[in-house]
């Protein structure tokens, strides 16, 4: 991602991939698993050349992956989208995918190209990150009717005046609600996996094993 997965304007362990650890990381711990968050987004770059180098910034070894490139790529242009998820399925563990993507009408296109590559086979469990449709209805309220999770939403976490502090970057408020719904959603999977183990259901073998399609925005890829 860039500036907004950064968290700029904030203290760096408040950007949401970091309130995702935190919320996440006792309750993996339970069934075994050692959680690893790693926040390599870069300020002001879009898809590419980023997500030509993801092996370099991310290691080969991650199993999910984030995409936030609303800004740089404004109007919902798919191509980059399309770019960067097919250099994604080349590392070893095709991980999944988060998008953190601007409101629905602006970003259909990108909604539609996931759904694409859910149908090829390609992605399983995209997760499109996206409260702007949902905050609408909040944004005239009263602060003090406003939950507590949403009073002071436009506040920062770092000093004011601090780099990063400008109207396009969430404050701390905003970044705790992106790690919140990407907790509940990986929660969520968590109980299923429990399940399974519990019952020692047979797992798929090779998970790893896909055939990629031709693409369908870009020729060169």
């Amino acid at each position: 991602g860039y500036s907004v997965t950064v968290g700029r304007g904030n203290y760096f362990h408040q950007s949401y991939p970091f309130v995702l650890e935190k919320l996440l990381k006792k309750p993996m711990s339970f069934l075994g698993i050692t959680l690893q968050i790693r926040n390599a987004a870069i300020g002001g770059v879009p898809s590419f050349p980023y997500g030509w180098c993801l092996e370099n910034f991310l290691g080969e070894d991650v199993d999910v992956i984030s995409w936030d490139f609303s800004m740089n790529e404004a109007g919902g242009v798919p191509n980059g989208l399309e770019a960067y998820i097919r250099h994604a399925m080349t590392l070893r563990r095709k991980p999944m995918m988060i998008v953190k993507d601007t409101g629905r009408n602006i970003a259909a296109r990108r909604r539609e190209l996931l759904q694409d590559y859910v149908d090829f086979g390609v992605l399983k469990d995209p997760v499109v990150l996206s409260i702007e449709d949902a905050m609408e209805e909040f944004a005239t309220l009263s602060e003090d009717i406003l939950p507590i999770g949403l009073r002071e939403w436009r506040k920062f976490g770092a000093p004011k005046g601090a780099p990063g502090q400008a109207p396009h970057h969430p404050g701390v408020k905003e970044h705790e609600l992106l790690g919140w719904l990407l907790a509940m959603h990986f929660l969520a999977s968590l109980e299923l996996v429990a399940s399974d183990l519990v019952m020692d259901a047979n797992v798929d073998k090779d998970p790893y094993n896909l055939v990629m399609p031709p693409p369908i925005y870009i020729k060169n890829v």
